[in-house]
């Protein structure tokens, strides 16, 4: 975000595909990171699955002495990290609620637990975020029509460092929760996105 000159203060609202540690771990950073400045944010929404609430408490309980400084000491308000903070625990197969004008649809989609994709839909455009996900016939009409789709892209992950057994076991492993390469050409070409483009992203194999 930085590189791209955005700043963690301007971004007011969060959302969780699911509680793994490599997509929620950097929560803390964030979320006092961008409040914590004269210029920080002032308000926060949070969105995601059951437990978004909690990382936030937990978040306040861990920090509780840091926070205290830094709004008796340094002077900043309450807003934006104990009050001004919406958190919406998603529920279900689906739901769609609005942020910003931007409407916000959600498909619950099968991982190791409770995970989510978005779909974003603003002034005529879409966006889709798979999020991790093994393959359901439910994603293509989800997507259908998308302007831009991101798929998870664990099995497009170079295993070449590690020695042939272990890279063989764990590519074997992944994809009883990742969705496989066929298997997003295959979504891909049923949800016929407007512009014929989808984005595969690697990410940290777990």
């Amino acid at each position: 975000m930085l590189k791209t000159g955005i700043q963690p203060g301007k971004i007011t609202n969060m959302l969780f595909t699911h509680h793994h540690t490599d997509h929620n771990a950097d929560y803390w950073g964030f979320a006092i990171g961008g409040w914590g400045h004269p210029a920080g944010r002032r308000l926060l929404n949070l969105v995601g699955p059951v437990g978004t609430k909690t990382l936030h408490q937990i978040t306040l309980d861990f920090y509780k002495t840091d926070l205290d400084y830094r709004t008796k000491v340094v002077g900043l308000p309450e807003e934006g990290m104990r009050t001004n903070v919406n958190i919406r625990e998603l529920k279900g197969d689906t739901e769609a609620f609005e942020l910003d004008g931007v409407r916000i649809t959600t498909l619950a989609v099968p991982h190791t637990l409770e995970t989510y994709a978005y779909r974003f839909d603003a002034g005529g455009q879409s966006v889709v975020i798979s999020g991790d996900l093994t393959y359901t016939p439910k994603f293509a009409p989800f997507a259908k029509g998308a302007d831009i789709i991101v798929f998870d892209g664990q099995m497009s992950v170079d295993f070449s460092d590690l020695p042939p057994k272990a890279a063989e076991m764990i590519q074997r492993n992944l994809l009883k929760s990742h969705i496989s390469n066929p298997e997003i050409a295959k979504v891909a070409a049923d949800a016929s996105p407007r512009n014929s483009f989808s984005l595969i992203l690697p990410a940290p194999w777990i």
